[in-house]
């Protein structure tokens, strides 16, 4: 070959620079990028969720005293509310006789306000996952039989505690393994039980629940006389004995933010009050009651 025609050969190729499809194709190093900012995406947008999800958990109850309903079953029975508990430098979790336990924010963020601290903080309680023991009463282990004169009398019972995370829930989680690490929400219900290992735990009653209620909103009763009273409907000259103590409102109005409406599988929907009448200078007044 003409070293004329060799050089020209030489002199195209080195203009050309290679072939096309070698230019276009890109280096590992861009793959690698693509990959290292999906990545990054990905975990930027689960950490976001995380801290609003938490950032709104905590400002709802920050600097709040929170409150759950409790109960205690034995053998089928439901044991009374218990009442408050004795003053205590380690009461973390308090209580009165409604059934309510009080959660301060302390506790809230301490990580205190769990069923186990709520039980150290009542003397003569214990609750594990094999004993219970109601203050005051003898305490029940996995396998014994329930005392005659109860409902499940001559069953062989074992310790169950169920929880509700609302009132608004109407399927609770039994709860497995050691009861005290149940960490206590705002609204929820717990039910502490003795029971033969086939039968449901029932849910606190509900004049627990809507005590619960009464004091999540915040309702707190008055006392004296009503203020939208009108103005002069007892004479005050009137003689004494001429005015009938029944004309006296026998309940006092509550004031504040109204309590949330109950739906609740143990709060009736419509009040249940049956009226009476009081006859007071020829004016009819109804006065009633109501039981959950």
């Amino acid at each position: 070959m003409d070293r004329r025609e060799i050089a020209r050969q030489v002199a195209r190729a080195a203009s050309t620079g290679g072939s096309k499809s070698y230019r276009e194709r890109p280096s590992m190093n861009w793959y690698a990028s693509i990959v290292l900012i999906v990545v990054l995406g990905l975990l930027s947008i689960i950490y976001s969720r995380y801290e609003l999800t938490h950032a709104t958990k905590a400002a709802s109850t920050s600097g709040k005293t929170t409150y759950a309903a409790f109960s205690f079953d034995v053998c089928g029975t439901q044991l009374p509310n218990l009442p408050k508990a004795p003053a205590s430098a380690h009461a973390i979790l308090t209580t009165n006789d409604h059934g309510v336990i009080h959660i301060p924010p302390t506790a809230s963020k301490s990580g205190k306000n769990t069923l186990g601290y709520f039980v150290k903080s009542y003397p003569g309680m214990e609750l594990t996952s094999s004993v219970i023991r109601y203050p005051g009463k003898s305490a029940y282990h996995n396998g014994e039989h329930c005392a005659k004169g109860t409902p499940d009398a001559g069953k062989v019972g074992v310790v169950k505690v169920e929880t509700w995370s609302s009132f608004k829930v109407t399927t609770g989680t039994s709860v497995s393994g050691n009861p005290s690490s149940v960490t206590l929400t705002n609204g929820m219900e717990v039910t502490m039980a003795f029971l033969p290992s086939h039968a449901s735990v029932p849910r606190p009653s509900s004049s627990t629940v809507s005590q619960m209620l009464t004091d999540m909103s915040g309702v707190k009763p008055t006392s004296g006389t009503p203020t939208n009273a009108p103005t002069g409907s007892i004479p005050t000259n009137a003689p004494t004995g001429s005015i009938p103590t029944s004309s006296t409102p026998t309940s006092t109005p509550t004031s504040g933010t109204p309590a949330p409406s109950l739906s609740h599988p143990n709060i009736p929907s419509k009040s249940t009050a049956t009226p009476s009448t009081a006859k007071t200078s020829g004016t009819t007044t109804g006065t009633g009651s109501a039981k959950p």
